[in-house]
């Protein structure tokens, strides 16, 4: 089993990408040409290219819209499937325009950039990129819309190093390709044009202006052995609710990737938030979103973030969703006729057209907007709220697939899961306050352990599986949207409670067939997000007899471990905290006394905090995993916010032991900087520079990371300090 291909059983979705470049033969050296866009292990199509191929000549000439320019293509290639043929085209080259490598600098024509412009007018959300393969990775930007012209096509180029001497790819997206249909965003994949396992550069080019450097990384091939995989893990950023210093510093942290664990936005609107710049209107005038104007702009806004973008343009995203990208704690009702998504979070619940047209659109927003290479239909890609009728009843199920799995040589597996997609109802809707013994709760009728209450769904729980049985790397990791261990505010057996039915303790049997498919899979690892806390705690296989329930060391073989990382910035449970306690734990209780409720009804958990915030580095080694949390202050607006460690542990290989390591030497403070040499200076600042003075030179190629060098972290806090009052 190929773990870094998608696969699995499709269901009858097609790949919709549309902006794949074609990397010229001559520049791309010994990196191979863009053999396969999609990277999901299919081959390219070996019919009707000819007429694919004459109608992307003709889809190159301008016309009054591009939408037109687009169904024409289709029409020209026989076209059964918008996205079928479009990931056909993709890999065939027929949809990226060939180019030669310019003039000796590198650049002319689409690669121009002598406008002169700023960045930040062109590429307003800057870069990104995401989901690598061992031969490419995916490159996003979105083009404003006030510099959107019809005819114009877009420039990428990748590079080795940051000045971009050594350019080892260059292609350009067709014109029809950036597309208002998609709010102007572009997704260009580079799958067969890269080498494994290693940094590259890249930019884009458009009608003259140059993008901001962003770097990218390859993954190693299946059959590699690297010897660490170190990643940044982030969740749960409610732009509203505190500044993205967070983000700062994962940009300065030297790691491999960052691994998105979910709520990249909230659905809310916040008009009077009381950080400083940080409000949010929505378009609709809603409390909370109402549409595609809505998601998008709320895209928009949280990508609108400084340190946000650094941190992106810093490092490749391998990213999954959680509730908030939609609608908060949704599920879906599958005893309803015809099936439909619900929330009781959202007003209009009620209405099943308006929630399947509100996931559909919050579906499509999301695949514009984050780097995932995913499986999605033409029923969602050129979903239209204004043409297009809602996906019916389990429709959406079959037009979109978030979960996938990547694999680091044979060092690490990592299976990214859809924990909201398929879910049934949680008990008691997954509320706080629906805490009280599901045995002894006259209103839940269908209590956390019953059968057929899934989180994954057949299809994806059978996948998933299948990766836990398949896998034969050293470590085999979850990225796992909630919380898996028990978390129960009294334990006492089978009448034991509960914090939060809307996590892994509202699908107990669900649950204990995983941990049973894991009992055999050395070295099991959870990445966690939702909580908004800090968690480090053992998997077990039961959480309910008291053999599993005894003090460290337990008495039974835990599954595996669980690193839950903490929000960067959305209220925790001591920001949220009913007074008297009813509804999670008392206000104003300090991190210590948590820790302790935490720890005196679950002995499985080894720390529990839910009063701080930040982010956490997992590094993955052949001897050990090491989980250090990071607090960050979320009140101050500054690349350098005010960050401590507040933990440290590990777990050596073949164990499942948690060992503290808090202030131990090399445990923390590894940071992926650049020498102190005066030129080096001005590149750091380049990296992190306010957005109106580093545009105006708009210079191609900002910055020349060498992977090796390393400055002392006060020193580049001390330049940032520099940058930010300059």
């Amino acid at each position: 089993m190929d773990r870094n291909d998608d696969t699995a059983e499709r269901g009858g979705i097609e790949r919709s990408d549309r902006s794949g470049p074609t990397a010229d033969s001559d520049a791309a050296g010994g990196a191979g040409g863009a053999t396969g866009g999609a990277g999901d292990g299919t081959d390219g199509p070996s019919g009707a290219m000819e007429s694919a191929g004459d109608a992307a000549e003709a889809a190159s000439e301008p016309t009054e819209s591009t939408g037109a320019t687009r169904r024409a293509l289709l029409k020209a290639a026989g076209a059964s499937s918008m996205g079928g043929v479009l990931s056909a085209l993709v890999a065939e080259g027929a949809l990226a325009e060939e180019v030669e490598p310019g003039s000796a600098d590198g650049r002319g024509g689409v690669f121009d950039a002598s406008d002169g412009r700023p960045p930040a007018t062109v590429f307003p959300e800057s870069v990104a990129s995401g989901d690598p393969t061992p031969s490419g990775v995916l490159l996003w930007t979105r083009i404003a819309a006030d510099a959107y012209r019809t005819d114009e096509p877009l420039g990428v180029e990748v590079a080795t190093d940051g000045t971009f001497e050594d350019v080892t790819y260059r292609g350009v997206v067709p014109a029809a390709a950036v597309d208002p249909a998609d709010d102007y965003t572009v997704k260009a994949d580079l799958d067969g044009g890269l080498e494994s396992d290693r940094f590259y550069f890249y930019r884009f080019f458009y009608g003259g202006t140059t993008s901001r450097v962003g770097r990218c990384r390859t993954l190693p091939e299946p059959d590699a052995s690297p010897d660490e995989l170190r990643v940044a893990a982030v969740t749960c950023q409610e732009f509203s609710n505190g500044y993205y210093g967070a983000f700062a510093h994962v940009a300065q942290e030297d790691v491999d990737y960052i691994v998105h664990l979910g709520d990249a936005i909230y659905e809310y609107a916040a008009p009077d938030s009381e950080y400083e710049g940080r409000d949010v209107v929505l378009p609709s005038g809603k409390d909370v979103a109402h549409g595609l104007a809505d998601f998008r702009y709320l895209h928009e806004r949280y990508r609108s973030d400084e340190f946000y973008q650094r941190a992106l343009e810093r490092h490749t995203m391998i990213a999954t969703w959680d509730d908030h990208e939609i609608v908060n704690n949704r599920w879906w009702e599958y005893d309803r006729d015809p099936e439909r998504p619900a929330s009781t979070s959202h007003p209009e619940n009620g209405d099943r057209e308006f929630m399947q047209r509100l996931f559909a659109e919050g579906i499509k927003a999301y695949w514009e907007f984050m780097p995932v290479r995913v499986n999605i239909s033409a029923e969602l890609t050129d979903y239209d709220p204004e043409t297009s009728p809602a996906p019916q009843g389990d429709d959406l199920h079959e037009s979109f697939r978030l979960y996938r799995s990547f694999a680091f040589g044979d060092l690490a597996d990592l299976a990214m899961t859809d924990e909201r997609l398929y879910r049934t109802d949680p008990p008691g809707e997954g509320q706080y306050e629906s805490n009280a013994a599901p045995y002894r709760d006259p209103d839940m009728s269908d209590p956390p352990d019953a059968p057929d209450r899934t989180m994954l769904g057949d299809r994806q729980r059978g996948w998933f599986l299948d990766f836990l049985a398949d896998s034969t790397a050293t470590w085999t990791v979850w990225g796992n949207e909630v919380l898996t261990t028990a978390l129960k505010t009294t334990n006492d057996g089978e009448e034991s409670t509960y914090l939060n039915y809307d996590q892994w303790d509202g699908y107990q049997a669900e649950r204990a067939r995983i941990m049973e498919g894991a009992k055999d899979t050395e070295n099991f690892v959870t990445l966690t997000g939702d909580l908004h806390s800090y968690v480090v705690a053992y998997l077990l296989d039961d959480y309910e007899s008291p053999d599993g329930q005894e003090p460290a060391p337990l008495q039974g073989s835990p599954v595996g471990v669980e690193f839950m990382t903490p929000a960067i910035t959305s209220a925790n449970l001591s920001e949220i905290a009913d007074p008297s306690g009813a509804g999670g734990f008392p206000a104003g209780t300090d991190e210590t006394t948590v820790n302790q409720l935490a720890q005196s009804q679950n002995p499985h958990i080894e720390f529990f905090n839910s009063s701080q915030w930040g982010y956490s580095i997992v590094e993955f080694t052949r001897e050990d995993a090491t989980y250090v949390a990071y607090d960050v202050d979320k009140a101050e607006d500054s690349p350098c916010a005010s960050r401590e460690t507040l933990v440290a542990y590990r777990t050596p290989a073949g164990s499942d032991e948690l060992v503290e390591v808090t202030g131990e030497e090399n445990v923390d403070g590894r940071t992926n900087q650049q020498t102190g040499e005066a030129a080096d200076v001005v590149d750091v600042q380049a990296l992190f520079a306010n957005r109106e003075s580093d545009a105006a030179a708009n210079t191609p190629g900002s910055f020349d990371f060498n992977e090796d060098a390393r400055l002392d972290v006060v020193d580049v806090q001390k330049l940032f300090v520099e940058v930010d009052t300059s």
